[in-house]
């Protein structure tokens, strides 16, 4: 097993074969998320201790080195090996490609303990990821106005639910969401934020509704206050794509919560996995689409989820979520 993470005390490292740290300390404990499912590796071979949460802003630039030494570790990457990357690493798709399990920690530490893996989350996650691979045509609707349809002929419907518990498969502690990317292209119509609907990755909860225009997946018009202005300003800064639609999702985990006050970044406010995991949430995100998950073709420095409390979602007409409630 090879563990690659961003750690201050090597020593917490157990039943690694060779394990990659640089002066910055993460949290990756509780290892029911890592062993779900997955019989032939025990809880004590793997990290178990909590580290400290901290020092966001050296991730990146740790991440980045951590993988110019791909070469090194590239002989333990196979098979059902766990493999760990807080934020985006960027080297998730390396370790896929060789059968390993991936997982991505980014959350803090009591939402990780909080969001452990649950076999309800994960069968919630399955099914309807099953149900979302069969469709084509997605409808996205609210009493406030919301008309969205977009379709994702060919692109598969993803299941999160927290656990790298099978090869070859990528997820994010605390995330119970069905996901896909869309067709570019294909979102068209009208998305209304609501009072408290969430801005993910700027941590905003929307206080006067902001109406979003679309037209072959791309966004066209942005209206309303001072949240109007925010998404386009962060849009603007991402330069190139950031305007396009890139992937929609809902949310299947009963115990997240609409109001954790953090985000996946140093700036708090609302967002992170409790935002896109809220049972019955909807969201239609902005910018890039082309991981390794996804399978899409936008390239964008922006990542931006738009996320609806009280929406409703169907695939080729057949409900899936009703005005926030999963059906």
């Amino acid at each position: 097993m090879i563990a690659v993470l961003a750690g201050q005390d090597m020593g917490h490292q157990r039943g690694a074969d060779k394990a990659l740290g640089d002066g910055t300390a993460w949290h990756l404990g509780l290892c029911d998320n890592l062993t779900a499912g997955a019989g032939q590796t025990r809880a004590d071979d793997l990290v178990h201790d909590v580290m400290a949460w901290n020092i966001f802003q050296l991730l990146h630039d740790i991440c980045a080195r951590i993988f110019e030494a791909a070469a090194t570790v590239s002989a333990g990457i196979a098979g059902r090996d766990p493999f760990f990357y807080p934020l985006e690493a960027h080297g998730e798709g390396f370790a896929l490609a060789r059968g390993a399990r991936v997982l991505c920690c980014m959350e803090p530490p009591h939402v990780l303990d909080r969001l452990r893996f649950d076999p309800d989350v994960r069968e919630k996650a399955m099914t309807g990821a099953a149900r979302l691979n069969a469709a084509n045509d997605i409808l996205i609707t609210s009493d406030v106005g919301t008309a969205l349809v977009m379709n994702k002929a060919g692109r598969r419907g993803l299941a999160n639910y927290g656990a790298a518990d099978t090869p070859g498969h990528i997820d994010f502690w605390g995330l119970g969401a069905v996901q896909a990317a869309q067709r570019e292209g294909t979102t068209q119509g009208r998305l209304v934020l609501d009072v408290g609907d969430s801005i993910f990755h700027i941590g905003r909860y929307v206080d006067a509704p902001v109406t979003l225009d679309f037209e072959d997946g791309r966004l066209v018009s942005i209206a309303g206050g001072l949240d109007a202005r925010l998404i386009r300003a962060e849009l603007d800064a991402a330069g190139d794509n950031a305007y396009l639609a890139g992937h929609m999702a809902w949310g299947v985990d009963p115990r997240a919560r609409w109001t954790q006050p953090i985000t996946q970044t140093p700036d708090t406010g609302g967002g992170g996995a409790d935002i896109e995991s809220t049972l019955g949430a909807v969201q239609v995100q902005l910018g890039s689409n082309d991981d390794v998950a996804f399978g899409g073709t936008i390239r964008s420095k922006a990542h931006l989820g738009l996320c609806l409390r009280n929406a409703s979602l169907s695939l080729d007409g057949h409900p899936v979520v009703k005005d926030g409630v999963l059906v």
